[in-house]
């Protein structure tokens, strides 16, 4: 088995000759899923925590110094809203 090491400049010829790009998947593209993914992530704590809110008792929603009102509030807002 031969192996070799490939640095991003170099060109990768396959099977049939042709030249493709060792790095085909620019950075910039990359930080934009990141982005995506830190949002999707966000949101879907968001969603949790809100629904954990509805499930706390009394004595726990005093405990952290909300009102019942407030976390019907809190979890009635979209999962987009801070």
């Amino acid at each position: 088995m031969n192996t070799t090491s490939v640095n991003s400049s170099e060109r990768v010829y396959g099977a049939t000759g042709s030249v493709s790009p060792v790095n085909t998947f620019p950075a910039h593209n990359l930080n934009i899923f990141k982005g995506l993914w830190k949002i999707l992530v966000t949101w879907q704590q968001r969603i949790a925590y809100r629904q954990h809110l509805l499930e706390l008792d009394e004595r726990l929603l005093r405990d952290i110094g909300i009102s019942r009102y407030d976390a019907l509030k809190e979890a009635a807002k979209p999962f987009w809203k801070d």
